[in-house]
């Protein structure tokens, strides 16, 4: 269940038809200006790559330096200056991305001791794990400091995340046993990991501690609850006052609930009316529902001002029908409120029918409205959005970022081209920016078109996990050529590059590995395995750095198997790699390799055996066997 600060409601009033009078009426959107990508440029990948210097007093490391942090630029420094810096982030409050904090980690874990570990950031003390800091006095204060880290880099469902609350509860001593105000205090951001049972079984200040929740699990929501009355009594019985007092809270009570509250509290309720969940999109999203331009209200409503608490009203809509949405909001509601309906998270038939009322109210829709269409969007095929207008880039982001087209690629391919070609097939850097999610929606030619200028402007990597080997092929090609100048800063040059490193050429890879860049794993499976494949066993151990053991975890990635396979197993067998290799190893002179023999696995024979054959010993010639 994603947490919203703000939620609409479309109501009637209790005991009327859905089409009397009263029909939804909506606050006109307020004035503001469309969407705008703030184009910036960043130099983080030079600033990085500069010297050991920057090392020397870590309290002049400016934020955007540190923000730009890589191991492959940090390499050079021995531990003690490496352990200053990772200090300094914390000092600067500095927010890493996963595969930053995982290589920290990695250099910090052996240097990191209980004496000095609240001197580092709480997100490298939440990868490392609390094995270091067993002991009572220690393990506490590892949960304090972990409790301020930002969860959230580790999904709800994470295994690591489940560890790390049960080690928590034994260093806390309340293995069954409920929280205490205090145990929630220490717990911190770690409390939105607690399931529903440890929800109830805790101090009602837990309340509190959920309200900086991004989400909540399935459990969860029913225990919130349960607390809600523990704190409040029977909904039957609260007032506004109330539910303001729940804050983002409230935001969790599901229908049953909201059933119960007093009817003239609740402006979105209809006697007898059921949600219509079949009619709501059920899949969980971070994104936050943002309805700032304008409000839903109803006619009379005796407390408008409960209308602001942020609820998930949208799952009472009173449309038990597709019929109800369609006769009962009027065409000049639907234009004025564009933004508002389009913002809502409905399925695709609701969507459907505000789309077909529009086709009869604009047909096709006026550029000054596409903006405002949101999800509606996604209702209109190629061939309807190739008679659009989108000149402007504004036009073109607000459309791209009013909705999910992740799988509706054909559709995005139709608004870029119909951008183009309304700009005379000319992209600059920030439309490229706005382009960068979904990179994979432009034409072979269009990618050949790219500029240089336009490359080195964008702010925003480009996205090439949906693309074609051929595409990202080009992609590599185009920013290699934009990012020509860098090469003399190994470092820099591989962070430029990274996005679009899936199209590679074996060569480059090889000249990335000279410069030692620790490429993590994500970025290594995502290479061209034909490319991955001819890299030798130093080019990959130089590649990879401290990142190299945990291909072993990754046995069955294409791009894992197919460097496997084009190498011996003594060369697999020497990178200290679990990997079961594809070549057989050149026997010993005076060693014949028969094919065909039983295959043993290497764990189970010493690493001078081959795999998938076996060897038979003869004598040189002119020699003779001694008898015993």
């Amino acid at each position: 269940i994603p947490v919203s600060s703000s939620s609409p409601s479309l109501s009637n009033s209790p005991g009327e038809p859905l089409c009397s009078n009263s029909y939804v009426q909506m606050v006109p959107p307020l004035n503001s200006s469309l969407f705008q990508e703030r184009k910036t440029r960043t130099d983080h990948c030079s600033q990085t790559s500069s010297s050991s210097s920057f090392v020397s007093d870590k309290g002049s490391l400016s934020s955007s330096v540190l923000q730009g942090f890589s191991c492959g630029a940090a390499n050079f420094l021995n531990s003690s200056p490496f352990a200053s810096l990772a200090k300094a982030m914390k000092d600067k409050q500095i927010r890493l991305e996963d595969n930053q904090l995982s290589c920290m980690t990695k250099r910090l874990t052996g240097q990191i001791t209980p004496s000095d570990f609240e001197d580092y950031p709480p997100e490298v003390l939440f990868y490392m794990g609390p094995d270091k800091f067993s002991d009572p006095v220690n393990c506490q204060k590892y949960f304090h400091l972990v409790g301020q880290a930002h969860v959230d880099l580790l999904p709800r469902v994470s295994s690591k995340r489940r560890l790390l609350l049960e080690r928590a509860k034994a260093c806390l001593g309340t293995p069954t046993l409920s929280f205490s105000k205090e145990n929630l205090l220490m717990l911190g951001n770690l409390c939105c990991a607690l399931n529903g049972s440890d929800i109830v079984k805790s101090d009602p200040s837990v309340l509190t501690r959920l309200q900086s929740c991004r989400s909540f699990t399935e459990d969860q929501p029913a225990a919130i609850e349960q607390q809600l009355e523990n704190k409040y009594g029977s909904p039957s019985t609260w007032t506004v006052s109330t539910l303001t007092d729940m804050g983002l809270m409230a935001s969790t009570l599901r229908s049953g609930t909201l059933q119960r509250i007093p009817e003239d509290l609740v402006p979105h309720r209809e006697r007898g009316v059921q949600p219509v969940k079949g009619h709501m999109s059920s899949r969980e999203t971070e994104k936050h529902s943002r309805f700032k331009r304008g409000q839903v209200r109803k006619r009379k409503t005796p407390f408008p001002e409960l209308l602001q608490i942020p609820m998930y009203l949208s799952q009472q809509l009173p449309f038990h029908k597709l019929f109800d949405l369609d006769a009962c909001l009027p065409d000049d509601v639907l234009s004025t409120n564009l933004e508002t309906l389009g913002k809502l998270e409905f399925q695709d038939p609701l969507l459907q029918v505000l789309k077909l009322k529009l086709d009869k109210i604009f047909g096709t829709p006026p550029e000054d409205y596409l903006p405002l269409l949101g999800n509606i969007a996604r209702m209109y095929t190629p061939t309807e959005i190739a008679n659009w207008n989108i000149t402007a880039a504004e036009t073109l982001a607000a459309l791209l970022a009013g909705t999910s087209w992740q799988k509706d690629l054909p559709k995005v391919k139709a608004l870029v081209t119909r951008h183009l070609e309304a700009n005379g097939h000319q992209l600059d850097g920030a439309v490229l920016t706005i382009l960068a999610p979904h990179i994979c929606a432009m034409e072979d030619a269009q990618i050949r078109a790219l500029r240089s200028e336009a490359i080195r402007e964008t702010s925003r990597p480009l996205n090439t996990s949906l693309c074609s080997q051929q595409q990202k092929n080009l992609l590599y090609g185009q920013l290699r050529a934009a990012y020509e100048e860098n090469q003399n800063a190994p470092d820099a040059y591989y962070r430029l590059l990274r996005p679009v490193i899936g199209g590679a050429p074996a060569t480059d890879l090889i000249r990335f590995a000279s410069g030692y860049p620790v490429m993590d794993v994500d970025t290594f499976t995502a290479l061209n395995p034909e490319a991955a494949k001819k890299l030798s066993t130093q080019n990959l151990k130089d590649l990879l750095g401290a990142n190299l053991p945990e291909l072993n975890n990754l046995a069955d990635d294409p791009v894992v198997k197919a460097w496997a396979q084009a190498h011996r197993q003594s060369e697999v067998n020497s990178l200290g790699l679990h990997l079961v290799a594809g070549l057989p190893d050149q026997p010993p002179n005076g060693i014949i390799n028969i094919p065909g023999g039983k295959r043993i696995h290497y764990n189970e024979c010493p690493p001078s055996w081959g795999s998938g054959s076996f060897w038979v010993w003869f004598p040189p010639p002119g020699s003779t066997l001694q008898s015993s």
